[in-house]
């Protein structure tokens, strides 16, 4: 489902410790460039773009709750 995906995708770039490029890997697109298609088709932005918006407005996702919310959101798969 396209929508867990771009769910789980937005969590993992909000990641201060991944890059784009982890990210797409992470989620078993072939390589970066279709990432990034991918999520700008279904989000409007470039997901370098995303991550660098979550990160200056400090929405990232705290090493103490990483853990439980990647359960939460691995729920999707």
């Amino acid at each position: 489902d396209h929508k867990c995906v771009v769910t789980e995708a937005k969590f993992l770039l909000r990641r201060p410790d991944m890059n784009v490029s982890q990210v797409a890997i992470e989620l078993n697109f072939p390589d970066q460039s279709t990432f990034g298609k991918f999520f700008k088709r279904n989000t409007g932005m470039a997901p370098a773009r995303y991550r660098a918006d979550a990160l200056r407005k400090r929405y990232t996702i705290p090493d103490v709750l990483y853990k439980p919310l990647n359960a939460l959101h691995l729920a999707c798969g």
